[in-house]
């Protein structure tokens, strides 16, 4: 970082402008300078997760970027290629975190959940456009890791943004998921106007129970490895778990009608297989946590649900709430 990068630092007035305006993450953008952020402790579990994903020279998307946070924690972990998208258009914050942390990638504002695919298609066929007539390195299609932190409950349709991303993810490739999500040993989702009033805010839509997100996921052949929480009020946690892209997928027992399931029409409009054909199988490598996850016997896969109740819940400290320049996870 230098003085030439951020003019506006040395500027009382432009730098009280500048941090006076919405920011959802607080950000250390020079010594001593913090953006306001809202300080929402979910952040942590996100970062929790990604603590124990090997990203070295990993290929990354992150849906729901806001002002970047993820995608600078990812490329100081060693992904070699990070995409961000939002619905929202913060690319003069955007360009000033990448100035004060050094770290380039990919920012892509502007862009609804039912959009993404067609974006990302844009931006590879301009990749191959400058592959073709300037050389360089071969562009490839499809993500090693895909983080979805914060989204789930701002959508009208939580489980096609799920198709979406996973639609991105390569096979072996890992997605992270934080949303606010209903502890209930079920198979729901509430909506946000509860008959007496809402929920949350006004942005908020509907709060899967854990075991239907569980169920979502596998349905999307998503194998969860782990999960982790913290609490949200009397009848909400924010909740995070990871999963694995598998080529099939993980039904219990009483799921026979699964795969069935999947031959409505519908289907292949959802999860896109032909979107990643070409990318590489080696599984990206992840840690699980201590306590062990609570697994499904002769299933192999997280039981998410089970996770969560033997689990403490997380209760993160400051730093792991903001994000400050000599942080690497």
């Amino acid at each position: 970082m230098n003085a030439e990068s951020l003019p506006w630092i040395a500027d009382p007035e432009r730098r009280k402008a500048f941090l006076e305006q919405y920011w959802y993450y607080a950000m250390e953008l020079a010594p001593g300078v913090v953006t306001p952020g809202q300080r929402f402790p979910n952040v942590a579990l996100t970062r929790d997760l990604l603590s124990r994903v090997e990203l070295d020279g990993t290929r990354c998307l992150d849906i729901g970027t806001m002002e970047g946070l993820v995608p600078v924690l990812l490329k100081r972990r060693g992904a070699t290629d990070v995409v961000s998208i939002d619905g929202l258009d913060f690319s003069d914050k955007v360009a000033c975190v990448k100035a004060a942390y050094g770290a380039d990638f990919a920012y892509l504002p502007n862009i609804m959940s039912g959009s993404i695919l067609r974006a990302l298609d844009d931006r590879y066929a301009g990749e191959v456009t400058r592959f073709r007539y300037a050389g360089g390195r071969k562009p490839q299609r499809g993500f090693d890791v895909v983080v979805c932190s914060g989204v789930l409950y701002h959508v009208f349709s939580p489980f096609h943004v799920l198709a979406t991303a996973r639609s991105t993810l390569r096979p072996g490739g890992l997605m992270i998921i934080e949303t606010a999500a209903l502890p209930l040993d079920a198979y729901m989702m509430q909506y946000n106007f509860a008959g007496t009033g809402y929920v949350l805010g006004p942005s908020d839509t509907w709060f899967p129970t854990v075991p239907l997100l569980d169920h979502f996921l596998r349905f999307l052949k998503l194998m969860p490895l782990d999960a982790c929480w913290l609490r949200a009020g009397d009848h909400l946690v924010r909740f995070a778990c990871i999963a694995r892209a598998v080529e099939h997928r993980p039904t219990l027992p009483q799921e026979t009608l699964m795969e069935q399931a999947a031959w409505n029409l519908e289907y292949d409009t959802l999860l896109r297989s032909d979107f990643v054909q070409e990318a590489p199988t080696m599984p990206v490598t992840y840690v699980p946590a201590d306590p062990r996850p609570v697994y499904r016997p002769g299933l192999g896969t997280c039981d998410l649900h089970a996770t969560m109740r033997t689990r403490l819940p997380l209760e993160p400290a400051l730093d792991r709430i903001e994000l400050r320049l000599d942080h690497r996870t």
